[in-house]
């Protein structure tokens, strides 16, 4: 943002930590060589995976990733992403998983306690047998400078549904002051969110990472 003049104002909506149960995550992982896939859906989640497969994940089956991010995530732990969509949200995994695996296929995904149920759901209703494993769980930060940050800043960026949601907790006066703003998402399920609370989308990335929500901005 530097590099093009613009001054960014960071305003973190929310944090991520441990599920409110952790038991299942520890016990599929420990299993990771039952599964065909093993799918992550972010960076948080190849993190909460590794901490605790402790070497199981050698004998894994195949791993799948949403993005080029999270598979890059995955190559730091020594392992390989066999499969990335061409585009980066849930129904694009599930079709690539569907057209990739079997019927019968056992998959586990480890993702946000919050996150979308798409991606379980069509697998199911192609018949795969399917672990959702809270990985971890994302929490709205509550940050009484997030009100005066929203304020002054003159482009709004989101980067999950979670950070919009984050923000309308923190900024009681968000749709009226979003009125003023230009407001930017990292990809079509992040503008879903952002306009299910009130507020206008501007820009939406093409390539849903932070590279792509820049390049959207540069065409406003």
């Amino acid at each position: 943002m530097r590099a093009v003049g613009a001054l960014p104002i960071l305003a973190p909506t929310i944090e991520f930590g441990p599920p409110d149960d952790a038991s299942r995550a520890d016990f599929v992982a420990a299993r990771a060589a039952d599964y065909a896939w093993i799918v992550f859906t972010s960076v948080h989640g190849v993190d909460a995976f590794f901490a605790r497969a402790n070497g199981v994940a050698r004998g894994a089956g195949r791993i799948a990733a949403i993005g080029a991010k999270t598979a890059a995530r995955v190559a730091r732990f020594g392992a390989k992403a066999d499969l990335v969509p061409a585009e980066a949200i849930e129904e694009s995994l599930a079709a690539a998983l569907i057209e990739r695996g079997d019927s019968g296929d056992r998959i586990a995904i480890f993702r946000a306690q919050e996150a979308r149920q798409a991606l379980p759901d069509l697998l199911r209703a192609a018949g795969r047998s399917v672990d959702d494993v809270a990985a971890y769980a994302t929490r709205a930060v509550h940050d009484p400078a997030l009100a005066g940050a929203a304020q002054s800043a003159d482009v709004w960026t989101f980067t999950s549904g979670s950070t919009v949601r984050g923000l309308i907790e923190n900024v009681p006066l968000a749709q009226e002051l979003a009125t003023a703003k230009i407001v930017a998402c990292i990809g079509p399920v992040t503008a879903d969110a952002a306009r299910a609370c009130g507020l206008p989308v501007h820009a939406t990335a093409a390539a849903h990472d932070v590279d792509g929500l820049l390049a959207a901005l540069e065409c406003v």
